[in-house]
């Protein structure tokens, strides 16, 4: 059995990666480049054991299921305890007919993975964790991923635009980062955290007929506040409303109204209003009308900082009450989804029946 290479860690940030990043998107270098960087890693997570294990703490519930990216890999929680699903630095996670899509980091670079993962199917460590690659040499800057319709969105916050893919569910080998077509949010602000007005574009969701992003507007760097950009689903703009908070990530739905994570207050607004408390840097939100997930971490500029303290995703009731968290230690939460009717998901609308419930 070939040994396993461990998937390089994601590089710091330094004037070199700066400048890289520009050269990359001016000349294509992340296709060629990130490939190279793809053939470091072995295509099957190694059985390693964890330095610390995630726990719970409070009264969960016995049914609940999720799976979370993190700083050092992405776990799933089902039957009450945690079990490893791919070591290393992730971010986005999608679900869709049965398997796990997630965008994992591989040095300067990043790809999108998946492995067989839904409520009837949850293997343990080492036995059907087959991972497949789909796209790799993309930007290491990528956050949320999620299938609008049969077409994967890709956030590339690094260059403030969508990246869309048709059909990667379907396609069982290796392909480059080349997208289908890609939405430039901006196109005067290319340039990554060097542009005059840089947006971070971080999470992106499509509830109804209106796909919902948000610009975290890198606020701890320029003081701007972030905004909830809501376009048509041609991805033509319509409407920018104020997120009320600094730093901001995610956007879901709920009965009651439009629910984001205020990243830097450490706190969930409802419609614009604070209704909870994060104790954290929040980013992760997951719901499905029974109960609402939601991620916080230690805050810090640079990545190796956010690490010094544990991470958590807080489990509340339908009527917002606390039942208890998952707590992980020295890591970072970066997206949360339910394994089951997950109203985060942005198909989710097109599968529920009439009455907005998923279909049985």
């Amino acid at each position: 059995m070939t040994p396993f290479r461990r998937v390089p860690p994601e590089a710091p940030r330094t004037r070199f990666s700066a400048r890289y990043d520009r050269f990359a998107d001016a000349f294509g270098a992340d296709r060629v480049v990130g490939r190279w960087e793809l053939a470091r890693a072995l295509d099957v997570p190694p059985r390693v054991p964890w330095t610390a294990v995630p726990h719970a703490v409070g009264d969960l519930p016995a049914d609940l299921s999720f799976v979370t990216s993190t700083s050092h890999g992405i776990v799933v929680w089902a039957d009450g305890r945690p079990r490893m699903l791919s070591p290393g630095r992730h971010f986005g996670l999608t679900l869709r007919d049965g398997r796990l899509y997630a965008f994992q980091i591989t040095g300067r670079h990043g790809r999108i993975v998946s492995f067989p993962l839904g409520p009837g199917h949850v293997p343990e460590p080492g036995g059907g964790w087959h991972m497949v690659t789909h796209l790799y040499g993309l930007s290491r800057w990528v956050h949320q991923i999620d299938f609008v319709d049969d077409e994967l969105v890709v956030v590339d916050t690094l260059r403030n635009r969508l990246l869309c893919y048709p059909d990667v569910d379907r396609r069982s080998g290796r392909h480059w980062s080349t997208p289908h077509r890609t939405v430039q949010l901006t196109p005067a602000d290319r340039r990554g955290r060097a542009s005059p007005h840089y947006r971070h574009f971080n999470s992106v969701y499509r509830h109804g007929d209106t796909i919902y992003v948000v610009a975290h507007n890198h606020s701890a760097g320029t003081g701007r506040k972030s905004d909830v950009w809501l376009l048509d689903e041609g991805f033509r703009l319509r409407e920018i409303v104020p997120a009320g908070g600094m730093c901001c990530h995610n956007v879901v739905i709920h009965e009651r109204g439009m629910l984001v994570c205020r990243s830097v207050e450490q706190t969930v607004a409802l419609d614009g209003v604070d209704l909870l408390t994060t104790e954290g840097f929040g980013r992760g939100l997951a719901y499905d009308g029974r109960h609402l997930l939601v991620g916080a971490s230690l805050f810090a500029e640079e990545y190796a900082d956010r690490d010094h303290d544990d991470g958590f995703v807080d489990v509340y009731s339908a009527d917002f009450t606390l039942l208890g968290r998952v707590v992980f230690p020295r890591s970072s939460i970066r997206d949360i989804r339910l394994l089951a009717g997950d109203r985060g998901l942005s198909n989710h609308s097109r599968e529920a029946g009439p009455n907005g419930r998923d279909h049985v």
